[in-house]
């Protein structure tokens, strides 16, 4: 995979949450249709919010495609390097949950039985675990946790 691309499938609800490092809108939308997203999908709105947010550190964006799969788009101006860049992911892939919680289960958001959020809980955990190994590598591998 691109070095600035990381798709990270979550079968089991329908999505995929995409991360892209320093990309433009022009290889966001090239990236989207070599992955299945119609054209159309990327609006002269879409476009503009997608300049207008390269402002900002990072940002999360969601679309459907043909009610099979939902992409969640995360951009971040860099690659994470420090703590800091860590807190942007993190937000970020915060706000992908929030969108897969909403999209899959509009009346208990992804809550247990209990009324807590582990589901959410343990979706952050995956996403951040699959983030933190392609961004970090596995430099964790041996030690105990």
């Amino acid at each position: 995979m691109n070095k600035n691309w990381l798709n990270i499938p979550v079968e089991i609800y329908l999505h995929n949450v995409v991360i892209c490092v320093d990309q433009s809108v022009e290889e966001a939308i090239k990236w989207g249709k070599a992955n299945g997203l119609k054209p159309e999908k990327f609006t002269q709105e879409w476009i503009e919010q997608f300049k207008e947010a390269q402002d900002a550190l990072g940002f999360c964006h969601t679309f459907s495609n043909n009610g099979k799969h939902t992409f969640i788009l995360i951009w971040l101006s860099n690659k994470p390097v420090c703590v800091n860049s860590y807190g942007i992911l993190y937000h970020e892939l915060y706000h992908a949950v929030d969108y897969i919680a909403r999209n899959i289960d509009g009346e208990t958001i992804l809550y247990n039985e209990h009324k807590n959020s582990e589901p959410r809980a343990y979706l952050y955990q995956y996403l951040a675990n699959q983030a933190n190994t392609f961004f970090w590598g596995n430099k964790m591998k041996g030690k105990k946790q």
